[in-house]
């Protein structure tokens, strides 16, 4: 479980479950996550190459992060084989209309499962989706399976849709993936992800 840190952008690497808990959005189509980061002079000075380069934006009182930081700062295998959790609004878009581009930079850094939502999200209802998703996954299921189910034993989600995209294949240059927008329960089927997060190693 980790709340963003821009000092160590590479904290990630080395997990295999990955939640990251943060508020989020969709700014015009610029998928972003907040830090607890205060933008002062010293780290503007500090950050300026990514402020520049739109990995890192000065929201008031503190920095977000959009998803050019995690395609800058993560190469293509250094988040292997690992399943993202993004306990956050506006993950995969808003508004109904899907926005890839986070899940997008994970896939690329080779995670082979990103799951979020479309829309604003509660937090009750983030924390029962994630168990469900977790308990399914741990009892063998895949992870397309494990949304499904969960989003059928849980209410409450407003104007929330669970997502999910993963990686089916690559190619150079390219990666190829399934992204849906209300049913997970297939799209995960050409995928062989069968391996349980108990097998794989749990960081929560």
């Amino acid at each position: 479980w980790a709340c963003l840190r821009i000092k160590k952008p590479t904290f990630l690497k080395g997990y295999d479950f990955i939640v990251l808990a943060a508020h989020g959005g969709d700014w015009g189509g610029k998928i972003i996550l907040s830090t607890n980061e205060q933008p002062t002079s010293e780290k503007l000075k500090l950050y300026y190459k990514d402020i520049r380069g739109d990995r890192i934006i000065r929201n008031g009182d503190h920095f977000v992060v959009t998803y050019k930081f995690f395609e800058y700062y993560y190469d293509d295998n250094d988040l292997d084989g690992s399943v993202v959790y993004l306990h956050s609004c506006d993950q995969f878009g808003t508004n109904g209309e899907a926005n890839y581009l986070m899940a997008d930079a994970f896939l690329s850094a080779g995670s082979e499962t990103v799951i979020g939502f479309n829309n604003s999200v509660s937090a009750t209802y983030d924390h029962k989706i994630m168990g469900s998703f977790v308990d399914n996954m741990l009892a063998g299921k895949t992870a397309g399976d494990s949304l499904s189910i969960a989003k059928t034993e849980n209410t409450g989600a407003g104007n929330a849709t669970a997502m999910i995209a993963a990686v089916l294949g690559a190619e150079v240059g390219r990666y190829n993936y399934f992204g849906e927008l209300e049913t997970a329960g297939k799209c995960l089927e050409w995928v062989k992800d069968h391996l349980a997060l108990d097998e794989i190693g749990v960081y929560l």
